[in-house]
């Protein structure tokens, strides 16, 4: 009879600050051998999440899958009013969004990959 069971765990992301933190992460989890897993990442991030990078990364051979069901960390509405370039890229993104000219997907990772660029 065969034990293995598929099942899904949470991963929350908030104290962490890169991929290679979620990988470290993910590589030091205790999983049961017997069961096969999705990954579901969850939480607030600061860092761009490229999922099949990770699976690639990651050494636990019953990690089947991951999911990216995290959000960004950013309060939108303040950065929109710096008087910085951040400011001026973040305003643009959001009169696209309210514009429909691109989904919320890609406004949603058009901001995550800018504002990492334009860390200060």
């Amino acid at each position: 009879m065969d034990d293995t069971e598929f099942a899904e765990y949470e991963q929350k992301i908030d104290d962490m600050d890169s991929e290679e933190d979620l990988i470290e992460k993910i590589n030091s989890l205790s999983l049961n051998e017997d069961n096969l897993y999705e990954i579901i990442l969850v939480g607030n991030r600061s860092f761009e999440i490229n999922t099949r990078n990770i699976f690639k990364l990651i050494t636990k051979p019953n990690i089947l899958r991951i999911k990216d069901k995290t959000s960004l960390k950013y309060n939108l509405n303040e950065i929109k009013n710096e008087k910085t370039l951040r400011g001026l890229f973040v305003k643009e993104l959001l009169k696209k969004q309210e514009e429909n000219v691109y989904s919320q997907e890609e406004i949603d990772k058009a901001i995550e990959i800018g504002l990492n660029s334009l860390k200060e």
